[in-house]
């Protein structure tokens, strides 16, 4: 089966992470046993979670709001995207506001502490355009987009090693994992999936594709595929080397990677499944299994993506302005979550009432939690007690 798949294997000798830079330099860095034999146990609980045919509900129960003041990150529109050091300089920003992070929360239940390599969603994007413009903000960018003239632009679409955004974001990669210890998972690339690609590519045009231009739409998104396979394969080849933890995902583990899927949930399930599944789903069985991201605003989209074939999690982000999927589990939702497990968000409150109910499920949710009482009351709810390894440590 997919989900069996183990992550990749990591031996630490004698308490010490070792990694060799260009020139012969080795940089040698303390190594966190103890975290990383819990957040190995962590992954070997999703793992068989993922495989189980019985029902169950996995709890990453977090502390709302940031418990410390945290340091601010480099911006991004300081950052020389051309420069490997300035691009370093603003991973590490990132890993140190994030240790501060971790160093003031509890590490406990479900939960895997991640770092995100994310350099904003115009770069993501851009990674696969040539001559691409980036406009840069503080804390993300945004991509102009490039696909206007449907006879010339799409040749300017594809994976290529040397796209400085590819290369800008493997060197903040590089940083990142020369300075993993055990006590944290990474998300080397934030993946779009082909239908998110389109809608970077093609702007809001794309609501109007489905309808005026389907074929060049599906040619498109045949290109985006192919983008996301070779830069995925690419980057397990080249990047990966002295990390452990791989399909380490937004705080949880499944076999393959990230997909974001925020254009699916601005469409109807026959959208979906004509310009969306079918391209996901290719990539989903490339990779034995997929962790998938949309929103709340997608909510009647949960059951036509439990029809992906081998699809791992589907992971609603909680919107505002709109219902909460904690608020209105369906029966249909819970039977779908035995096709593709279902997460989401819920406050403690809504955990409460609804925990029982969603363990009759396959379910993964993160709980909002005011103080570190409700913490540990959701570590002892009935629903979710007695697995190992989810108490305080």
């Amino acid at each position: 089966s997919p989900l069996a798949r183990q992550s990749k294997p990591f031996v630490a000798r004698s308490g010490y992470c070792k990694h060799e830079r260009a020139g012969g330099t080795v940089r040698v860095k303390p190594f966190n046993q103890t975290a990383y034999e819990r957040n190995a146990a962590r992954i070997r609980r999703y793992q068989a979670f993922f495989r189980a045919p019985e029902p169950g509900l996995m709890v990453r129960p977090v502390l709302s709001g940031a418990p410390v003041a945290l340091p601010p990150v480099m911006p991004l529109t300081a950052v020389d995207w051309r420069s490997e050091r300035s691009c370093r300089a603003c991973a590490r920003s990132r890993i140190e506001q994030m240790r501060i992070y971790w160093r003031a929360t509890p590490d406990v239940g479900d939960e895997i502490p991640k770092l995100l390599n994310l350099a904003g969603t115009g770069a993501i994007a851009a990674a696969f355009v040539k001559d691409a413009v980036v406009q840069q903000e503080e804390d993300t960018n945004y991509l102009e987009a490039p696909i206007r003239n449907w006879d010339t632009d799409p040749a300017r679409i594809g994976f290529d090693p040397d796209n400085p955004w590819y290369r800008a974001q493997m060197w903040m990669l590089r940083e990142y994992i020369e300075n993993w210890d055990g006590s944290f998972g990474i998300l080397p690339f934030v993946h779009f999936d082909p239908l998110d690609l389109c809608n970077q590519w093609r702007g809001n045009e794309l609501f109007m594709d489905y309808y005026d231009e389907p074929d060049r739409l599906h040619a498109l998104l045949e290109r985006a595929t192919t983008c996301v396979l070779e830069l995925e394969r690419h980057l397990q080849e080249n990047y990966l080397d002295g990390y452990g933890f791989d399909g380490c995902a937004m705080g949880v583990w499944t076999p393959g990677s990230y997909l974001s899927c925020d254009a699916g949930d601005m469409g109807g399930p026959d959208i979906l499944r004509e310009f969306g599944r079918p391209y996901t789903g290719r990539i989903v069985q490339a990779w034995g299994g997929a962790y998938l991201h949309h929103h709340e605003l997608g909510i009647h989209q949960i059951v036509p993506w439990s029809g992906c074939e081998g699809l791992t999690l589907q992971f609603l982000n909680r919107d505002p302005n709109t219902e909460h999927l904690a608020q209105v589990v369906t029966d249909e939702h819970l039977a779908s979550s035995f096709r593709v497990a279902l997460g989401f968000i819920a406050e403690y409150d809504e955990f409460m009432r609804g925990a029982e109910r969603w363990a009759a499920g396959k379910c993964v949710v993160a709980v909002r939690c005011a103080d570190r009482d409700q913490l540990q009351t959701v570590l002892d709810h009935p629903a979710v007690a007695g697995g190992s390894g989810r108490k305080p440590l």
